[in-house]
């Protein structure tokens, strides 16, 4: 049977039931466009599918996207006899690890809100005490960002907002 009439019939499905299905039915529709127009479901090999699910590049959280899409759709045409096992890999690589912005330390965020007062050119209208209230400056106090968010009036209190 197509591929592309099966990931129709499976996206009508997922729809009737409630979704939205809006991220996997784009998965699917990619899919099919990297697979062919007019290829049949038991045409596609694990090579395919897996040249499809590591696209260009090193690896990252979209692999998993374009996986689970697939599972669900090859879940879906198994229980209906319409291929008889998935070309899915069987080892999940392993995600990789999350960003991890670079926070400033308080010594390193006093040394730049001092040096904004030192900036010979008037580019903002804002001065080096408004820009410390803006961008809160917990250094002066405390080694941290407080464990409560603090208002404008908690910070006027503290006369960190006075020029």
């Amino acid at each position: 049977m197509n591929l592309q009439a099966i990931c129709e019939r499976y996206a009508a499905f997922r729809k009737t039931v409630g979704e939205r299905f809006e991220t996997n039915g784009r998965q699917l529709r990619a899919f099919c466009r990297a697979m062919g127009r007019n290829i049949d479901i038991a045409e596609v090999s694990p090579e395919k599918v897996n040249t499809f699910l590591v696209g260009k590049g090193p690896l990252t959280t979209s692999w998993y996207v374009r996986h689970n899409a697939l599972l669900g759709f090859y879940r879906y045409a198994i229980s209906r006899g319409l291929v008889a096992t998935s070309p899915l890999p069987l080892a999940i690589p392993k995600q990789p690890p999350a960003f991890q912005p670079y926070i400033y330390s308080p010594v390193e965020l006093r040394r730049i809100l001092d040096s904004i007062g030192s900036c010979r050119r008037r580019r903002s209208h804002l001065d080096a005490p408004t820009m410390r209230c803006l961008v809160g400056d917990y250094s002066t106090k405390q080694d941290g960002p407080p464990a409560k968010t603090r208002t404008y009036q908690d910070l006027t209190k503290a006369n960190r907002c006075s020029a």
